[in-house]
């Protein structure tokens, strides 16, 4: 009561009862305490006036003689700071594949990579150590370029990690894909970039007979002079458009719309020499070891599909005897022991290209055959699979989807013929065959059951 402020205002009266209480019990009191003597005090004030009348009034003397309930502080509890725990990293070695493959893809370049991170690359590209001192140029540009498609970073990716382990350079990695990927005369456009077929097989070539000097060493030490010279590959080719891709705005002299591809391509199957067996495809439908021939941004039309077929068909026609080195031996492709099979083309491609075989007057309808113009209602039929070739020529390009449907049903058809004289002659010692009298009652039964 001695000291008060010089202003009773409710902060500065809420101040002055905290201090004191504080000095007096020796922990500061609870908002609730000191709210209720401001509160109190206030009225009073007005009223008396003056110090000296605390001590008189009765009013003061209450006011003075007032309990307050004193709690002990409660004991003060630690502030921690809660963030979300991040899940404990799993050791590399308990990974399994593809965890190992995607953990190298995004954290191996962000920071140092671990020893097993390092030796699972190793053991992934199958070196113990890669020699990039060898004399070898050609070896050289091949290792470089397993190195860098077994690593499978990425141009900006490969160039931060071959700094850091002493990898070759990207300039190197370039200079080998020029070298060793890409086949001669490669014409290049706005929309448009294509290589002959002659120039296509030479190189597939010479890169099976690299492949097979460095995997199969002793196939290649006994080929005679003769042998070398007279090599004959089987290959097929076909193209195939796609539509509805993202437009780009791309600066050009031509204009080019690239919602829509076309590309025609080529895969090798068997390499040989005088009925001796190099090289056989095991996989002819993985993308692996198909080489675009065409890929330009067009619509698949028909007049397209029809003049790239010409131009294709014309290069087959037109080969001539292919010589091409492989390192210092020289071989040569004979242009009448090469077959190139056009197999690969779509129902769709299939129908414009037997167009082109026809009169002009005569039409043939994309739901028909393209071999024997039969439409869809001639399924029906029982003499549709013995049908004459309209167009022979087609056979060339493969069977068509009805055909292999229709020669499906008459396997079922033997079949089930197979089974009825199988279950018919259990007491005999010999099953009829299929073109036996008692089989074709079967099937004459079976076909007036049916039609």
């Amino acid at each position: 009561m001695n000291n008060f402020p010089s202003s009773f205002t409710w902060a500065a009266l809420q101040s002055h009862f905290s201090s004191e209480y504080f000095k007096v019990v020796g922990h500061h009191a609870e908002a609730v305490v000191i709210a209720t003597l401001v509160k109190k005090f206030k009225p009073l004030w007005k009223v008396l006036r003056n110090k000296k009348s605390f001590y008189s009034m009765a009013s003061g003397k209450k006011w003075l003689e007032t309990e307050l309930t004193i709690k002990e502080p409660a004991p003060e509890i630690p502030v921690v700071t809660l963030t979300p725990q991040q899940k404990p990293r799993k050791p590399f070695q308990e990974l399994s594949v593809r965890g190992k493959d995607n953990r190298l893809k995004t954290k191996l370049f962000k920071r140092k990579p671990e020893r097993e991170e390092l030796d699972f690359i190793v053991a992934k590209t199958k070196k113990q150590k890669l020699d990039f001192s060898t004399v070898d140029k050609r070896k050289r540009q091949n290792e470089v370029l397993s190195l860098f498609y077994d690593v499978n970073q990425g141009r900006k990716n490969y160039i931060k990690a071959a700094r850091r382990h002493g990898w070759p350079s990207w300039h190197e990695v370039k200079k080998a894909k020029e070298a060793v990927l890409y086949p001669r005369n490669i014409r290049y456009g706005d929309s448009r970039v294509e290589v002959s077929l002659a120039d296509l097989m030479s190189h597939s070539t010479a890169r099976i007979l690299e492949y097979l000097y460095e995997k199969e060493p002793s196939v290649m030490a006994v080929l005679t002079e003769a042998e070398k010279m007279s090599l004959e590959l089987w290959a097929k080719v076909g193209g195939d458009g796609q539509g509805d891709h993202m437009k780009y705005s791309q600066r050009n002299t031509d204009p080019v719309n690239g919602s829509s591809i076309y590309c025609i391509s080529y895969v090798p199957l068997q390499l040989k020499t005088m009925d001796k067996l190099l090289w056989l495809n095991n996989e002819p439908n993985s993308p692996l070891i198909c080489m675009p021939l065409v890929f330009m941004f067009a619509k698949e039309t028909e007049k397209l599909i029809q003049s790239e077929e010409r131009n294709l068909r014309s290069q087959i026609v037109n080969l001539q005897d292919l010589s091409f080195s492989v390192g210092k031996e020289k071989f040569c492709l004979k242009a009448n022991a090469v077959k190139v099979y056009s197999t690969m083309w779509d129902g769709k491609s299939c129908t414009s290209i037997a167009k082109t075989f026809l009169p002009r007057e005569k039409k043939l309808a994309s739901s028909a055959c393209h071999v024997c113009h039969a439409n869809i209602n001639d399924m029906n039929e029982a003499a549709t699979w013995a049908r004459p070739l309209e167009i022979p020529e087609m056979m060339d390009y493969g069977c068509t989807a009805m055909h292999m449907w229709i020669r499906a049903m008459e396997f079922l058809f033997s079949m089930s013929i197979s089974t009825r004289l199988y279950y018919q002659a259990v007491d005999q010692a010999k099953v009829p065959a299929v073109r036996s009298p008692a089989g074709k009652d079967i099937k004459l039964e079976m076909q007036v059951r049916t039609y």
